[in-house]
């Protein structure tokens, strides 16, 4: 347990899958421990989670999970850990108006190869108050535009 936080209040994200009619899209959760609180941080449809496949298996296969837990008949959220989540929530939310393939896998790699710390920055900086300015800026970042 972090020091001055209760069990309940440690951050965790889950993966929902959401079926769909030509494959599944997911919705990421921020959620606590005990999952008292949640919320949706990002969500991808089917193509854009096609496009963003890869970094959703890395989540899940960096956090103990094989990679045939990920099926459009999934009912049950998938459990990632902190940091998985993090950089999920990256890859969602950097790619989410990008069409361009080459584009997309340049910041897929880009979130993958940050540092931890740079990734939480980063994440804590997309979801503040400032978030649409900040994503666009990500998104120049991480595509050198």
């Amino acid at each position: 347990m972090i020091r001055g936080l209760s069990e309940h209040e440690i951050r965790g994200f889950r993966v929902i899958v959401q079926p769909a009619a030509n494959g599944f899209g997911i919705a990421l959760e921020e959620t606590t421990r005990d999952q008292r609180n949640t919320t949706i941080v990002a969500e991808a449809n089917n193509l854009h989670t096609l496009s963003v496949l890869p970094s959703v298996m890395t989540a899940v296969k960096s956090s103990g999970h094989a990679r045939t837990i990920l099926s459009p008949q999934r009912k049950a959220p998938i459990a990632l850990s902190d940091e998985a989540g993090v950089r999920l929530a990256l890859a969602l939310v950097a790619t989410t108006s990008v069409l361009k393939a080459r584009r997309i896998a340049s910041m897929l790699a880009g979130i993958e190869n940050m540092a931890t710390e740079e990734a939480y920055y980063w994440y804590s900086k997309c979801m503040g108050p400032e978030s649409r300015r900040v994503r666009k800026a990500l998104r120049g970042f991480l595509a050198d535009e």
